[in-house]
């Protein structure tokens, strides 16, 4: 709403022409207005958006991790386990290779 008076026949031309002027002043401030609250919502929604898509990729990137971390677990149980056999294959093979001997490695408390 103007807070100019309406422009009256009987005023003189270079005072309808400043109102007509402020008039239009005024129109083009409520549409500035508009389009920054506008600008302001799209901004806003944009950042919300770009904060969406960060946490979707740092969600992502932790279950990758721990898809990770799962594997190496499982790789190194894998591993210990094979081990484990190699070792105790050596050991029975030792222990036949000994027994043929008429030898034997005296086991404590402490190696059992």
């Amino acid at each position: 709403m103007s807070f100019l008076p309406a422009v009256d026949r009987t005023l003189p031309s270079h005072v309808q022409s400043l109102i007509r002027t402020r008039q239009a002043f005024e129109a083009n401030d409520r549409i500035a207005q508009e389009n920054l609250k506008v600008s302001n919502y799209v901004d806003w929604e944009s950042k919300s958006d770009r904060k969406m898509k960060v946490r979707e990729a740092q969600r992502v990137v932790g279950e990758a991790n721990s898809d990770t971390k799962a594997a190496k677990h499982i790789v190194f149980q894998e591993r210990h386990q094979r081990l484990r056999e190699l070792y105790d294959q050596e050991a029975a093979e030792y222990d036949r290779l000994l027994a043929e001997r008429g030898l034997y490695i005296h086991k404590g408390q402490d190696d059992v």
